[in-house]
């Protein structure tokens, strides 16, 4: 499974200004050339008004008077005929040879070689068919290269002016983007920082004005998502309270009988029975105060004593030997006296649901134990299978309700402690000393 903790979060501003940076370039730099495209179009369509201006003015006059002369000045020049024009002009004008209606060609030539952003030469022209049958052509065509130079220059110079106003345009979409986002984060943050500061205590309070929808319903929901965790937290709270003012009847009483018990019976077996019944009664009693303990946000402490952790380790085996009825299962203690003063009750509730799963889910093999010092090893190895009520309630092998109390008070109490698979088990490896 990929880890994307080590991938560096974006900034929600950096990816906003990266953007609008690479939309701005792209719209200013597309007006940019369009503008260019429509001032030559506009260029074009200018010359070709001159020009069709001139062959009709011609044309009428010709109507009147064969003998009218053709036009023939600085801008452009007429011809009678294609036999007439020049052999430069006729190259690259040769579809209109032969015309039957008025038609106009624009013809721009650059240099091959380089990418030029000004043609070297272009070439006007506009023919009309004469009522004689003879067609007439006005041509009007500018050398770039010998143009005049104050002309040439003025254009390029009206030209060079459409780059400072896309980059004036650039610099106004950008800082316009800037203040927008600069002005939704300020809401942002305050969203942030009102989520971050809510708690039961003030969940209830009048949701602030983060002055935009999207903002606002982000803060109804995550407060209603508080609501609904509180509620849960209640339930929790009010089923633990019951549960501990239910059970202690029962605690009580089973201890009392059991001292009763002890005092009646004086054959060993009962005794044993006894000592029995007044250790789950106190293991009754010790998960219910552990139980309220963890239910608690505030950080209790519990009563430390000393005792020693092999001690514990065997009499936890002997009350759960009942697990391994019926079942070819060998348990092996390595222990050593370890006398250590621990919180007592959440390190036997520990132990006990560690050592419980071992037994529990091993229908055939071996149970090790051991320990060193303050730490425990509880390792099973299962050579037989699971029965179906066992395999249904426990889809995870070796996880159940009991395993999760473990985490619980292993994480509040800051012991080290490791749960891994083998192959047919697992070892649960926890040291006190942490």
């Amino acid at each position: 499974m990929i880890d994307f903790s080590v991938f560096k979060a974006k900034s929600v501003k950096h990816y906003v200004y990266q953007i609008d940076g690479i939309v701005a370039l792209v719209v200013v730099l597309s007006y940019t050339f369009v503008l260019h495209f429509y001032f030559i179009q506009g260029l074009d369509e200018a010359t070709f008004q001159s020009l069709n201006l001139e062959s009709n003015h011609f044309v009428q006059a010709y109507k009147q008077d064969k003998t009218t002369s053709l036009p023939n000045s600085i801008h452009f020049k007429g011809y009678l005929n294609w036999q007439q024009l020049p052999e430069n002009i006729k190259v690259h004008i040769s579809e209109l040879k032969e015309v039957s209606e008025r038609e106009m060609l624009c013809v721009k030539l650059r240099d091959d070689k380089f990418f030029s952003f000004m043609p070297k030469r272009v070439i006007f022209a506009v023919v009309q068919p004469l009522s004689d049958d003879n067609t007439f052509y006005l041509i009007k065509d500018v050398d770039v290269e010998h143009y005049n130079s104050e002309s040439k220059n003025r254009v390029i110079q009206i030209l060079l002016m459409i780059w400072p106003l896309a980059l004036f345009f650039f610099v106004i979409m950008f800082f316009a983007t800037h203040f927008l986002l600069k002005r939704t984060l300020v809401f942002s943050q305050r969203l942030g920082d009102w989520i971050e500061s809510l708690s039961i205590k003030s969940m209830n309070d009048a949701i602030p004005n983060f002055e935009f929808d999207e903002f606002n319903r982000i803060a109804k929901q995550q407060q209603a998502a508080m609501l609904r965790i509180n509620e849960v937290l209640e339930k929790e709270q009010v089923f633990l309270r019951h549960a501990s003012h239910e059970l202690r009847t029962p605690i009580a009483v089973v201890k009392s009988n059991s001292m009763l018990l002890e005092r009646l019976l004086s054959e060993p077996k009962a005794a044993v029975s006894v000592a029995r019944i007044k250790r789950a009664a106190l293991t009754m009693q010790y998960t219910t105060e552990t139980l309220l303990w963890l239910s608690r946000e505030e950080t209790g402490t519990l009563a430390t004593t000393q005792f020693d952790i092999s001690s514990l380790l065997k009499q936890l085996v002997e009350d759960n030997q009942y697990l391994l009825q019926s079942k070819a299962v060998t348990v092996h203690l390595e222990l050593t006296n370890s006398v250590r003063k621990l919180t007592e009750t959440p390190c036997r509730l520990v132990l006990n649901n560690l050592l419980r799963n071992a037994l529990q889910y091993t229908m055939q093999g071996e149970v090790y134990i051991s320990n060193n010092g303050s730490q425990v090893i509880i390792k099973n190895s299962n050579s037989g299978s699971l029965s179906s009520a066992d395999s249904q309630d426990n889809n995870d092998y070796g996880y159940g309700l009991g395993l999760i109390l473990v985490d619980k008070i292993v994480r509040k109490m800051g012991w080290a402690y490791q749960n891994e698979i083998e192959q047919g088990g697992r070892i649960a490896s926890i040291d006190f000393s942490s």
